[in-house]
């Protein structure tokens, strides 16, 4: 039940506001209302007595919980540390709730949101959910779980594992005992989140005790993350404890007693190894991957997995800050270790995947971006956007898109021609950046790992008449580069595909093939094999090296696969 009042609060400045309480079965909880949403902040779902030990869910109380202001987040840990100075504590077991004032249903279906920040950072309070709540007439949950050394970091002495997944399990069963009280729907439950919040959604679909505390998943960034056994992490935390404790020995109840602060100040740990575990005390006892092949997760869910284009290249701005040199000596263990599919060999992994020695800066940039955010990122640091103008050309049988891109203050229009609309602006990158390295304002090093290959990188514009040297547009790209090859072949995409592995593969190659052969200028030999598309090429390159206007108009006549200008 929800009683409903205004009051004025005064502080520098003076507003009204609507306060709203809500009798729960464990009590009452004091809200507001702000933009037609109900607002709860900072309700404690979860306690425990001491450090390292299960949660439970909180007593019932008697007066009024004030639940106007966001509660402690947990301790954090790791590269991706808070940009505002927040208050932190191991009692941090908090949620918030976000409940459309005007509902169009009895009872609400419930989202509950689970943070990432790679099982070490973040919280709930990141969160703003009033337009999510109002746009999809549901009831948003956020949470807080225990965080890095607090929440996974496994110890011999500690009989459980993986607390914050302990936590959010938890916050599930809070929802189903309370979720009513506020017009939610406990049978209609979505668990979501994104990066670690994934990871961990991953994990309650392969949790069997979680099953029937949620109907449906959306996985966000994530994937069936591979973690260490607690066994091998077990003895490496315990040992890395007393030697940074040397007064607990190994008491547990000692370490139990330090201040937790202490553990951020003395303790040096990669983040990384602070993440969940598997094994025989862990909730998980194989792999998620193998678990999932098995069939052993839930298949009454419904779900949903997505990613962001090119969102991997925000793991750069990370791994840039260590700029030593990789080569494949440190990453063929690597290879051989991880889970190879069983269609790729050892010697695949090692011919495809590993080079010689690179900075770890291109290292980075070539594995997890693609050239489209590298140009973005480069005329970022000028405060410039590159503006991408697509338009569709050719017959309903032949589309093609063209792409053309701009940049402030830059007098060069970047062309890119493809079948799909991704690999047109893809293009269209590569041949501005292109133009760049020409005009000497980019380091032709800083464009390799972006493009098709080293090879053709670096070819150059010595054979195209008095056009200047430098990196050929992608459009101008030669298959080989014999002598005896004369006029430019079709468009090279950016990047080269492997041998056909399987039957889809062959379909694709065939058809691309076609593609070829449609394309190709039966008539080209009369004029010394130049086709339609190198010229107009050449020609856009030629006016735009010379700064002259591109008023100029191409009529086609006859059949597409006879076609004059």
């Amino acid at each position: 039940m929800t009683m409903i009042f205004s009051l004025l609060i005064v502080a520098t400045w003076a507003f009204a506001v609507q306060c709203v309480i809500t009798r729960t079965p464990s009590g009452d909880i004091l809200g507001f209302t702000s933009d037609g949403v109900d607002i709860y902040l900072g309700i404690r779902y979860a306690e425990f007595s001491e450090r390292w030990t299960p949660a439970k869910l909180p007593s019932s109380w008697t007066g009024i919980q004030n639940a106007t202001t966001f509660g402690s987040i947990c301790h954090q840990f790791g590269p991706y540390n808070q940009p505002f100075q927040f208050n932190e504590s191991e009692h941090c077991l908090f949620l918030n709730l976000w409940v459309p004032t005007r509902r169009n249903a009895s009872l609400l279906p419930v989202r509950l949101w689970l943070h990432g920040g790679g099982y070490t950072a973040g919280s709930s309070n990141d969160y703003d959910a009033r337009n999510l709540a109002n746009l999809s007439q549901s009831i948003i949950v956020t949470i807080n779980y225990r965080l890095g050394i607090f929440g996974f970091f496994p110890l011999p002495a500690v009989e459980e594992r993986n607390f914050g997944w302990l936590d959010q399990q938890l916050a599930l069963q809070w929802v189903q005992e309370n979720i009513a009280s506020f017009g939610g729907d406990k049978t209609n439950v979505m668990l979501f989140g994104q990066s670690a919040g994934g990871g961990s959604t991953i994990a309650h679909l392969l949790i069997q005790s979680s099953w029937s505390l949620y109907s449906s998943a959306i996985l966000q960034s994530s994937g069936p993350f591979r973690y260490d056994t607690c066994q091998e992490r077990e003895q490496i935390n315990l040992e890395l404890l007393e030697k940074s404790f040397s007064e607990c020995q190994s008491n547990i109840n000692c370490f139990r007693q330090l201040n937790a602060s202490l553990f951020y100040e003395k303790l040096t740990v990669n983040w990384i190894t602070l993440w969940p575990c598997i094994g025989e005390r862990s909730q998980l006892k194989e792999q998620p991957l193998a678990l999932f092949r098995k069939g052993d997760f839930n298949k009454k869910a419904s779900i949903i997995g997505g990613m962001n284009t090119n969102e991997g290249q925000t793991s750069v701005l990370t791994f840039n800050q260590f700029n030593m040199a990789i080569n494949s000596s440190q990453y063929h263990p690597w290879a051989i270790q991880y889970r190879i599919p069983d269609n790729l060999t050892e010697l695949t992994i090692l011919l495809y995947y590993i080079q010689s020695t690179m900075s770890s800066s291109n290292l980075a940039g070539g594995n997890f971006g693609d050239i489209k955010g590298f140009l973005y990122a480069w005329l970022g640091k000028q405060n410039k956007l590159p503006s991408y103008e697509v338009s569709q050309q050719g017959t309903k049988q032949r589309i093609r898109f063209k792409c053309e891109l701009t940049v402030p203050s830059y007098s060069y229009t970047a062309i890119g021609n493809s079948t799909n609309k991704k690999d047109a602006q893809t293009n269209a990158a590569i041949d501005f950046c292109q133009y760049l390295v020409r005009e000497g304002k980019m380091p032709e090093n800083e464009l390799e790992p972006y493009l098709p290959s080293k090879n053709s990188s670096v070819l150059t514009t010595q054979s195209l008449g008095t056009l200047p040297a430098g990196l050929v547009p992608p459009h101008m790209l030669q298959r080989n580069t014999t002598a005896n090859e004369v006029g430019p072949p079709p468009t090279l995409l950016p990047y080269q595909p492997g041998p056909p592995s399987h039957y889809l593969e062959h379909i694709r190659s065939d058809r691309k093939m076609l593609e070829e052969q449609e394309e190709t200028d039966t008539n080209a030999s009369i004029h010394g094999n130049w086709t339609i598309e190198n010229a107009k090429g050449r020609l856009h390159q030629y006016l735009q090296k010379n700064n002259l206007s591109q008023e100029y108009k191409y009529t086609s006549s006859g059949p597409d696969n006879l076609r004059f200008v």
